[in-house]
């Protein structure tokens, strides 16, 4: 009750850190890639459902953001674009990326309470995923050039990337008094990757 308390006054990233953690860690869990048996074929069918999932996530953000535009910049950060030069890194030609079948179960994104919720969910996954490339340049010997640009977010850029999300999320967060929907947001995120990677 007392943390309750005080997270109801703090930040809405200290708060949705808080308030996500289960399902955080839920998700990450069904993202083994740290396993000693987790194979470059198996890293390649990792990448097929991220893009299964970010196919049809991002045009759906895209439209939603059409509908309720926000203080960021949408287009510099697409995921599609570095999943699609990895998949041909690892041997996937253009034609069988392009008949990936897109994911379709996805969260709302009706309001910029549950646009911001759910853009906290992927512009924080590029900061986990500078550990994850790490892991995969040791294993595989690949790199952001021949089949981690996914997981590099966006290399050297990330932390003012994510800075910039941070400043945009703060300041909307300041204007609605909706931050329980911005947190539920955030989970049915988390929920539907997690169903996406299944």
């Amino acid at each position: 009750m007392q943390t309750e308390k005080v997270l109801q006054t703090d930040s809405i990233l200290a708060r949705l850190k808080a308030r996500t953690a289960h399902q955080h860690q839920q998700t990450e869990d069904g993202v083994d890639v740290m396993s000693d048996n987790f194979s470059r074929e198996d890293y390649r069918r990792l990448l097929v459902r991220f893009y299964a999932f970010y196919k049809s996530y991002e045009a759906k953000m895209r439209d939603a953001l059409r509908e309720n535009p926000i203080d960021l910049d949408y287009e510099e950060r697409l995921n599609t674009p570095r999943l699609e030069a990895d998949l041909i890194n690892l041997g996937m030609t253009e034609n069988e990326i392009s008949e990936v079948r897109a994911f379709d179960e996805l969260p709302a994104l009706d309001s910029k309470e549950e646009i911001f919720g759910s853009l906290y969910v992927i512009e924080g996954s590029t900061l986990g995923g500078q550990y994850i490339s790490r892991h995969l340049k040791e294993k595989f010997g690949l790199d952001e050039t021949n089949g981690v640009a996914f997981f590099s977010g966006y290399g050297k850029e990330t932390g003012k990337m994510w800075n910039a999300f941070r400043e945009s999320i703060t300041a909307f967060a300041e204007t609605t008094s909706e931050h329980e929907a911005i947190i539920k947001s955030a989970n049915a995120t988390f929920e539907k990757i997690g169903k996406a990677l299944q």
